[in-house]
């Protein structure tokens, strides 16, 4: 991913313009699924169709794991290392 677009992320932005199709695809699928709880048929079939069935259950598998890991860490409140901020509060 280009550091444009993690900023975009970051900063709940607009994401860049020159995404390509695959990755475009993969972005809009998550921001609607983690914004609205479900993906309108249009976007899955757009996703399905450059990743297949498999990819879609992939790409979901990926993003409830990655869920399940923030929420733990949230949770138990786990800190970071002395002197390390954020990852996506850091300065560059």
């Amino acid at each position: 991913m280009s550091n444009e677009l993690i900023e975009s992320i970051a900063s709940q932005t607009s994401p860049p313009n020159n995404l390509g199709n695959e990755v475009e695809a993969t972005y809009h699928f998550c921001k609607e699924l983690i914004q609205n709880r479900a993906v309108s048929d249009d976007r899955f079939e757009k996703f399905r169709g450059l990743f297949t069935e498999r990819g879609v259950v992939d790409l979901i598998a990926t993003m409830s794991y990655y869920t399940l890991v923030c929420m733990s860490l949230n949770v138990d409140g786990y800190p970071l290392p002395d002197g390390v901020l954020p990852e996506l509060a850091q300065k560059k």
